[in-house]
């Protein structure tokens, strides 16, 4: 009887101590998914990282005297849309976005259903020609939608165009030594 009231003791002191660790283990994670640099679903840097790294675009732009483009880009839907539907047509974005462009550019979450692009080395007439090849691919992109009807699963995603249309402004720091209106 002994044997079994220290073994209870115990095993309930061993679950306290195991029930702490998880808390802590918790809280662990939790800061390190909010530390880290990438948004998880759109798999680009988050607001707080895009706008570090636009700070240093700036920088180097100002002190090399070189052209820098930023530019926002936003697919508006003219219908009430789901947020997972809104990712959906955000992914796809992203993806023209990246295609279109290539690294030093930076693609970047803005925050509000936005993505900013960073284009180190473009002047305002090259971002411009940019801005027509996303136009112009915006209407053969496909994105895939979130469904629950099973005769829609069958279709393989829709053009991006039939989620709404792509909504776009963009500022240059053109070799000046001005950065007010980039930020």
């Amino acid at each position: 009887m002994i044997i079994f009231l220290v073994v209870g003791t115990l095993s309930g002191a061993i679950a306290l101590q195991i029930e702490k660790m998880q808390h802590q283990i918790g809280q662990l994670i939790k800061n390190v998914e909010e530390h880290t640099t990438h948004d998880e679903t759109l798999g680009i840097l988050k607001p707080e990282w895009a706008k570090v790294r636009l700070e240093e675009e700036i920088l180097r732009a100002t002190r090399f005297k070189r052209p820098l483009s930023v530019s926002l880009l936003e697919m508006e839907s003219t219908l009430n849309r789901s947020q997972a539907d809104r990712s959906a047509a955000l992914q796809s974005l992203i993806r023209l976005a990246r295609e279109v462009t290539q690294p030093p550019c930076v693609v970047a979450d803005a925050g509000d259903n936005q993505v900013l692009l960073v284009l180190p080395e473009f002047t305002f007439d090259q971002t411009q020609t940019v801005f027509s090849e996303l136009k112009t691919r915006v209407s053969s992109e496909t994105y895939f939608p979130p469904t629950n009807n099973q005769a829609e699963v069958t279709q393989l995603g829709q053009p991006l165009s039939a989620y709404g249309y792509l909504r776009t402004g963009a500022v240059s720091l053109n070799g000046s030594t001005t950065t007010g209106g980039i930020i």
